[in-house]
């Protein structure tokens, strides 16, 4: 009885490794998983329209697709193709000093991933407001031969900026009635920030009584 003959054959076998989607996109540093936030800091009131920043992300095995925002922004407008991100509504410091919106960037591989970033704005104070008078016209009376430095009325303004450009300093332009009788003025601020103004010098040869008037800037 013959003894059976053992027969080998050869081929080849093909691995193809199908690479698979599982790197979602990043953003550029500070930006972390564990810290996803993303600081912009621009002055208030730029022109609607301006340039706020780029958003950019980047994949590791895929590029990116495109950008979104999780929800619409009050403020901003983003383009999603290309990360621009614009102003679209008054960015002022006394309203809002920081705003924020969360952009997602998506990448192109199957499944898509993607990854978000929260865009804080932080606004610098600029002197973007005017003082405002409590009232448009303020009257006063003093007495003729009253000496200089006697107080006649206070007068106050507000400004709605914020630290020192919030601080309010005064000037006098002066309205003489009479220029032919009318003696010189003179006026101080007082440690609160309200002008006090002062007398009218007497002049030289006083009537029964003169009408001075004084108009703050």
């Amino acid at each position: 009885m013959l003894s059976p003959i053992t027969k080998v054959g050869h081929g080849s076998l093909v691995i193809t490794i199908v690479d698979v989607n599982d790197f979602p996109p990043i953003f550029p540093p500070p930006w972390s998983p564990d810290s996803p936030i993303l600081l912009v800091k621009v002055a208030e009131e730029l022109p609607l329209g301006s340039l706020l920043t780029t958003i950019t992300a980047s994949d590791v095995d895929s590029n990116i697709g495109g950008y979104s925002l999780s929800e619409p922004s009050e403020h901003f407008a983003l383009d999603n193709a290309t990360g621009v991100v614009t102003v679209k509504a008054r960015l002022d410091y006394e309203t809002r000093p920081e705003l924020s919106f969360v952009v997602v960037a998506h990448d192109t591989g199957v499944p898509s991933l993607s990854a978000s970033a929260t865009v804080v704005v932080q606004l610098n104070n600029i002197n973007d407001e005017e003082p405002v008078f409590g009232k448009p016209i303020y009257d006063g009376e003093v007495l003729e031969n009253s000496p200089a430095g006697t107080p006649i009325i206070n007068v106050t303004a507000v400004d709605a900026d914020k630290g020192m450009f919030g601080v309010v300093t005064y000037s006098l332009a002066v309205k003489r009635a009479n220029p032919a009788t009318a003696g010189p003025s003179t006026s101080a601020s007082d440690s609160a920030g309200k002008d006090v103004l002062e007398g009218f010098e007497p002049p030289a040869s006083p009537s029964s009584s003169s009408a001075h008037s004084a108009e703050d800037e």
